[in-house]
């Protein structure tokens, strides 16, 4: 979870000082945080 603040935090930086390409770069970071702390579905 801690990571996931530091990420947004970031991602706050980076839209105060406009910086679209590093927040699009914190955004996937950030969705791959999501992706690894989802609990996995049933197997296929």
């Amino acid at each position: 979870m801690a990571a996931l603040l530091d990420g947004l935090t970031v991602r706050l930086l980076c839209n105060a000082l406009g910086s679209a390409e590093a927040t699009a770069l914190i955004d996937a970071h950030l969705a791959g945080l999501s992706r690894a702390a989802a609990p996995a579905g049933p197997p296929r």
